[in-house]
């Protein structure tokens, strides 16, 4: 390991601030000297020296389920342009001459012609909303961003009468995205009707094209100026404060076509002559590389007169081939995105009867586009007949894969129609989640995804969620163009737009859906084949060589709930309704409360206790204990077993540590009095 500057811990631990990515870790330089610098997963780290030099950290993964262990191997690069290496010299000089559109600006965006406005319906009353409750790391988390925004002057404190409350979610490079949840404010406000570019009408503009180069803006709204007398209506509440933008922020229902607006507006002179602009995805395409070169210059000459900044990191440059916006453009054409078909073409040879059944309850949904689908599938329904024997022939195979080319051609897979109203079926069950994307019954794109150890353990309810979550990703370029309908087969789902946001997932679900427009209906799960089919697809060819094992204490904690008045209770209510309003819910006989384990704190106790040697009889206070219980005790020190080579100090001192851990990372009711009574009883148990 000596290649590697540090060893982290789980993933898991850093989400729940035990490892925190906020403070500074020592990092070798290459003079050998430490320095203390703050450290986050795959992203560039500046030197600080002025010297264009960043730190590059690579994460490694050494181990799985909940005890990840990652090697940090962080190198030194050269970040001017790092990211265009084996580009063509004519184009590393264009690169090298408009540094300045690559530069991370400190300034505020100029007032331009199209700033910002936000017209509210008539008689609309000032939306004033009270601020989500967050953990004490949260809080710290927020007032870092406040502070950082308001340095830079993107916000300002207000006086307004409005009030939006904030959504904290995290991200993967294990940042935290700084949101605000605008559905009220969205509900008054009169939509705008900019027309949006039609984007096949847009590919039809390449032909002849040999080069191409992609341009992204980096925070692409926060680089368009609000019009001063709507600056007050973008007004959100803290724990602390009371802020507004003076910038667009992030999640207004007319930020798309403002931005649209913007971009169509400042490269007129170019667009379909050699440029094509998407929202902040703008596309420069050429027949000669000389050409290019030149087309290139002029939209940064363009930018930078206009004060816009791109991201060097997640810019392609004089590329033959590249996606844009769901499809693959090159000189040959524009073709399909591979992605939207991979779970067709990837679909495993069932080997049994159940497999069998989920496949051809798939392409059955979609059989009165496939001429003749009858006669195709006959080897295949044959084997579902009773007592017949389920033997994979030949004749069988060649019917298997002449279905699965039939469902990701024309005409069942259809091209999409931006004329058109989409639709996303999602689903979710206990080994993967799936999605399709459809236009009146035409299936356009599928989306399949087996779900991770960790993924699995959540509720159904997130499980739907993170169904929706990928669904949005992946299909955004399509969906952000107008209104879309969301169908679930998770009737609470249906309230999504109306719920206060009480849980990660929650928040991180809303925070990908903000700006787009969207309804959700309900569609009972016997009429959801497609995406039920597609969300079990991961189960059939997954061999899992860990099993995941259920903890002994989990059934304890069950027991405890059978003596206890006051979980019989909360047992009763979950059972007609999880989750409630308050966050709790049951998930596999256990009670949780905003993901956490719900324990009687006398059996917490019992827990913690029995790795101090100490013998204790749990008293019957009723106190409730939200414990995070999915982070495993330390391996040293502290065991389930009985100990041997420890002192008993040596035990409790462990104990005391592992329930300090869990103070920082858990919610905690009656965490005062839990301390003092456990360091009171374990010192007399000694």
């Amino acid at each position: 390991m000596e290649n590697y500057s540090l060893l982290m811990g789980a993933a898991a631990l850093m989400k729940m601030a035990v490892v925190s990515m906020e403070e500074p870790w020592a990092l070798p330089r290459p003079g050998g000297v430490p320095e203390q610098r703050l450290l986050s997963p795959r992203s560039w780290l500046h030197d600080g020296g002025g010297s264009g030099t960043f730190l590059v950290p690579w994460l490694i993964p050494l181990g799985f389920l909940g005890n990840d262990v990652w090697a940090v191997a962080v190198l030194t690069q050269d970040m001017v342009f790092a990211a265009t290496e084996g580009v063509p010299a004519e184009i590393q000089a264009v690169l090298e001459r408009y540094k300045p559109v690559f530069a991370e600006s400190s300034e505020l965006p100029p007032h331009r012609e199209y700033d910002h406005a936000i017209a509210l319906q008539p008689n609309a009353v000032p939306v004033n909303a009270r601020p989500y409750r967050y953990s004490p790391l949260h809080k710290d988390e927020i007032e870092r961003q406040i502070r950082n925004m308001l340095k830079s002057g993107i916000i300002v404190p207000s006086m307004s009468p409005f009030a939006s409350p904030v959504l904290l979610v995290l991200k993967k490079d294990g940042e935290w995205r700084f949101c605000i949840d605008y559905r009220r404010l969205n509900e008054l406000t009169i939509k705008n009707t900019f027309p949006m570019p039609v984007i096949d009408e847009l590919l039809d503009e390449l032909v002849g094209a040999k080069y191409f180069s992609k341009l992204d803006l980096p925070s692409g709204y926060h680089q368009i100026r609000m019009k001063p007398e709507d600056e007050a209506k973008t007004a959100f509440k803290t724990h602390q404060g009371h802020y507004q933008f003076r910038v667009m922020p992030f999640g207004l229902s007319n930020a798309p076509a403002t931005f649209q607006c913007v971009m169509n507006s400042i490269l007129s002179p170019c667009l379909r002559k050699f440029v094509l602009v998407f929202m902040d995805d703008i596309l420069i395409y050429s027949p000669t590389l000389v050409d290019h070169a030149k087309h290139l210059a002029t939209v940064f000459q363009i930018l930078q007169d206009n004060e816009f900044y791109v991201k060097p990191s997640k810019c392609s440059f004089a590329q033959s081939e590249l996606e844009y916006l769901g499809h693959i453009v090159s000189a040959q054409g524009v073709a399909t995105d591979p992605k939207k078909t991979q779970a067709m073409q990837d679909w495993p040879q069932p080997t049994n009867v159940t497999e069998l059944r989920g496949f051809l309850g798939l392409t059955g949904y979609y059989r009165k586009f496939v001429k003749g689908y009858g006669i195709l599938a006959r080897p295949l329904t044959n084997l579902l007949k009773h007592k017949a024997k389920f033997d994979w022939t030949p004749e069988v195979d060649t019917a298997f894969r002449h279905l699965k080319e039939a469902m990701i051609t024309t005409p069942v897979l259809a091209l999409p129609d931006f004329q058109k109203q989409f639709v996303v079926e999602t689903d979710a069950c206990d080994s993967g989640v799936g999605a399709v994307l459809m236009q009146e019954g035409h299936p356009i794109a599928f989306l399949s995804k087996p779900l991770s150890v960790q993924h699995k353990s959540l509720s159904i309810y997130e499980k739907e969620f993170l169904a929706l979550i990928m669904a949005v990703e992946r299909w955004r370029p399509y969906l952000q163009r107008g209104e879309f309908v969301i169908k679930t087969d998770h009737h609470s789902l249906t309230y999504l737009d109306e719920q206060t946001l009480q849980s990660p997932m929650q928040r991180k679900a809303m925070a990908r859906m903000m700006g787009l427009q969207f309804k959700i209906s309900y569609k009972k799960g016997a009429e959801n084949y497609a995406a039920d089919a597609l969300s079990r697809v991961g189960q059939v060819f997954k061999l899992h060589a860990i099993s995941e094992v259920r903890p002994i204490w989990f059934q304890e904690v069950i027991n405890s709930y059978v003596t206890d008045p006051v979980a019989q209770e909360k047992l009763q209510q979950l059972a007609l309704h999880s989750p409630d309003e308050q966050g709790y819910e049951l998930q596999q006989g256990l009670i949780k409360v905003h993901g956490k384990i719900w324990a009687v704190l006398g059996l917490a106790h019992v827990l913690i206790l029995t790795r101090a040697r100490g013998s204790y009889t749990p008293d019957a206070r009723g106190l409730r204990l939200a414990l995070d219980l999915r982070l495993a005790p330390p391996r040293t020190g502290v065991s389930d077993g009985p100990v041997e080579e420890n002192g008993a100090e040596e035990e409790v001192a462990a104990a005391r540590s592992w329930l300090a851990r869990r103070a920082a990372a858990a919610w905690w009711a009656g965490l005062k009095l839990a301390f003092i009574s456990f360091n009171h009883e374990v010192s007399f148990s000694l």
